[in-house]
């Protein structure tokens, strides 16, 4: 009998694929995941009960069928947000990204119309350990993408994030991961060193959004299955639907005024947030460790908050401007570290 094991003890690793449907090799070498928690993915079945003439008004085994075709596995991870792995959940999501050039290698990720063709090994997608400290006991799920993201950013603390990670295809529980694993460096985002929080309304100019609470991106989109590839699984999924959302609390002032203006004449509000990595207080990406999200968002709330100081709850939906061309949303991070991703 082995020994109990804890959470703590099981690593998270992602391993880029270059083919879709087959798995990274269980030797290759790994960054890990920064993840403080995590909710292992189902052992997941087709389970069917078809009555037969058993003659009992009990389940008879004949009448069961179980099988693991057309699945898609899912699983959630979390944890504080660290400069050297957010990336990869960021483009796991996107599906969309421009990598700059040495020293920098700036990562920019903007959300497309159109999705990558899967199938064909366009986009982003890996294959995902969860890497047991016993050999050959450790869970595997390939082709994996993110399904769902959420930035959270409160008073005292540092950004943190919780995705739905989703691929194709049945859990793998006897996986042995043989390569080195090694650990990222602790860089990570305070909200007390957040160095740019600004609101541009209907293109009036840049005002600072003065917090008085946290802060929350939410990024969701369906994703399912389609087609059949001949060996049990899916051709590979489409993403749909895609929705991201804004909450903060500001600080009531003649921002948050404005914002309420805003709100009941249905004006766009062009929201920058950022930090500087170096810490020489100007707000362009030329140092390791800047990181901006900049989103245009139509308000669907601003409510005053009986707090201390008086607040505004503001909140809305992220959107694009087909006519100009406009994406939703950038995200851009400088990591300092070369992917090898689609260059400038």
């Amino acid at each position: 009998m082995a020994a109990p094991q804890t959470q703590k003890e099981w690593q998270i690793g992602c391993f880029e694929q270059t083919v879709y449907g087959t798995a990274a090799a269980e030797a290759a070498a790994a960054e890990i995941v920064a993840v403080s928690d995590v909710t292992f993915p189902e052992q997941g079945v087709n389970f069917r009960e078809v009555m037969g003439n058993s003659g009992a008004r009990y389940p008879d085994t004949a009448d069961i069928s179980v099988d693991q075709y057309g699945l898609l596995t899912e699983f959630t991870i979390a944890g504080n947000v660290k400069k050297a792995c957010i990336d990869k959940i960021l483009y796991a999501y996107f599906q969309d990204v421009v990598e700059g050039e040495t020293p920098l290698f700036l990562k920019t990720f903007t959300m497309e119309a159109t999705q990558p063709d899967f199938a064909a090994d366009a986009g982003y997608f890996c294959t995902w350990w969860l890497k047991s400290p016993v050999a050959s006991t450790s869970l595997k799920v390939v082709d994996v993408i993110c399904k769902a993201l959420t930035l959270t950013c409160d008073p005292g603390g540092v950004l943190t994030y919780s995705a739905t990670m989703i691929g194709r295809g049945a859990l793998t529980t006897n996986s042995n991961p043989t390569g080195t694993w090694t650990s990222v460096t602790n860089t990570t985002f305070n909200y007390h060193k957040t160095d740019l929080m600004t609101a541009n309304i209907a293109g009036g100019g840049a005002n600072t959004m003065p917090l008085s609470g946290g802060w929350k991106l939410d990024f969701q989109q369906d994703v399912s299955g389609y087609g059949d590839d001949g060996a049990g699984e899916f051709d590979a999924v489409v993403i749909d639907n895609r929705r991201i959302t804004f909450t903060s609390n500001v600080r009531y002032d003649t921002v948050a005024q404005a914002l309420q203006t805003a709100l009941a004449a249905g004006s766009y509000v062009d929201v920058i947030i950022g930090w500087d990595g170096d810490g020489d207080g100007d707000v362009a990406l030329d140092a390791d460790g800047d990181f901006h999200l900049a989103f245009q968002m139509i308000q669907d709330k601003g409510q005053l908050q009986n707090s201390v100081p008086i607040g505004n709850q503001i909140g809305g939906l992220i959107c694009g401007t087909s006519a100009t061309s406009k994406a939703p949303i950038t995200v851009s991070l400088v990591t300092g570290g070369d992917r090898t991703w689609p260059a400038t």
